[in-house]
């Protein structure tokens, strides 16, 4: 009776319900080992102990933490459609070729798989990627998914302080937050 329950109950909740978590920006910049702006290169699909998964690698455009390289490659969990065709996990971050994202990223686990901290990421929205680099010109993050309590309960002073002045509060996924903004934070990662 009990499994009947369940059962009925995961498969009337959609799978990205159960997989998203409220997650604030000081805990993003906390529990994340590599930070970047990273653009999609490749892109490639493929089976690891019968585990479907797609693996995608990003330039790094601009590097938050030490000792990451040119590349950053990140495996996650993959599903097979009806056409046979490994799609990324329904709740897990796609990533479309040529974009640019900022990632907070745990390191991989044993098997290789990682995915994005609080399975969060922001689109990067520039007229070039040397803008992201330099820091010149407007550099917007748009978060990929809704987001609740990204900017809640923040306990470094003066992470707050700087949530504080810009006046954020609830972010959705249509909001758009500037990439400098974000970075102040990141640059505070040691104090967090």
């Amino acid at each position: 009776m009990v499994r009947l329950f369940l059962s009925l109950l995961l498969s009337s909740t959609p799978s990205w319900a159960i997989l998203y978590q409220d997650i604030n920006i000081e805990t993003m910049v906390s529990q994340a080992d590599r930070i970047l702006a990273g653009r999609v290169i490749a892109q490639e699909t493929g089976v690891i102990n019968d585990k479907p998964f797609v693996q995608t690698t990003f330039e790094v455009v601009k590097g938050y933490t030490a000792g990451l390289g040119q590349q950053v490659t990140i495996k996650q969990f993959g599903r097979v459609d009806s056409k046979h065709t490994i799609k990324t996990f329904p709740g897990l971050p796609t990533f479309q070729k040529g974009g640019v994202y900022l990632l907070f990223l745990e390191n991989a686990n044993a098997e290789g798989f990682a995915s994005p901290v609080g399975l969060l990421t922001f689109e990067l929205i520039s007229k070039n990627t040397q803008a992201i680099v330099t820091g010149q010109g407007l550099i917007q993050a748009r978060p990929t998914r809704p987001v609740k309590g990204l900017f809640d309960n923040i306990q470094n002073s003066e992470v707050n302080a700087l949530v504080e002045s810009r006046k954020q509060s609830n972010v959705k996924k249509s909001n758009v937050l500037e990439l400098p903004f974000l970075e102040q934070i990141i640059q505070r990662k040691n104090q967090l």
